[in-house]
C-alpha cells in the first residue's frame, strides 16, 4: 500500500510537472507576444512622432500660403489705390492746365 501511495504521489508530481511545463511554455509565448507588441507600440510611437512633425510642417506651410495670399491681396489693393491716385493726379493736372489757360486769357490785353 505504501508503494502504491508513493507511485500515486510520483504520478501526481509528474502530472503537476507537465502542467507547470505547459504553463511555463504559455508564459514564454506570452512574453514573446508582449515583446512583439512592445515593438509594434514603439513603431507606432515613431509613426505618431513623424506625423506630428509633418503636421507642424503642414501648418507652417499653410500659414505661409495664407500670408502670401494676404500679401498678394494687399498688393492688389495698393495697386488699385495707386491707379486711382494716378487718375486723380492726371485730373488735377488737367484742371491746373485749364485754370492756367483761363488766367492767361484773363490777363491778356483785350482789344
Amino acid at each position: 500500500a505504501e508503494v502504491q501511495d508513493l507511485q500515486r504521489q510520483v504520478s501526481n508530481l509528474k502530472a503537476d510537472l507537465e502542467v507547470s511545463d505547459l504553463k511555463a511554455a504559455q508564459l514564454r509565448q506570452d512574453a514573446s507576444t508582449m515583446e512583439d507588441n512592445e515593438a509594434v507600440v514603439q513603431d507606432l510611437r515613431g509613426q505618431v512622432s513623424r506625423l506630428e512633425a509633418d503636421l507642424v510642417e503642414a501648418n507652417r506651410a499653410a500659414n505661409e500660403v495664407r500670408a502670401w495670399k494676404l500679401t498678394n491681396a494687399a498688393i492688389a489693393d495698393l495697386n488699385e489705390q495707386l491707379e486711382s491716385l494716378q487718375v486723380l493726379r492726371r485730373d488735377d493736372a488737367s484742371t491746373m492746365e485749364s485754370i492756367a489757360a483761363l488766367v492767361q486769357d484773363s490777363s491778356s490785353p483785350r482789344v
